[in-house]
This record gives C-alpha cells, structure tokens and sequence, in this order.
C-alpha cells in the first residue's frame, strides 16, 4: 500500500502519542499500586 508523503508525518505523531500514553499508564499504575 502506498503512503502520501505526510504518512510519515502521522506515523511520527501516532508513535509519539502512544509514548505519551503509555507513560502516563505507566505512572497511573504506579500511583495505583502504592
């Protein structure tokens, strides 16, 4: 399948989005089991 140029773009964004989530989960377990 190919991908327009701003696909990389959004694959960046998707990839930085989901470090953010999973950090922030990380904390929030750790908050919780404490």
């Amino acid at each position: 399948m190919s991908v327009p140029a701003a696909g990389g773009v959004f694959r960046s964004l998707r990839s930085f989005n989901y470090r953010v989530w999973a950090a922030g989960a990380m904390v929030t377990n750790i908050g919780t089991c404490t």
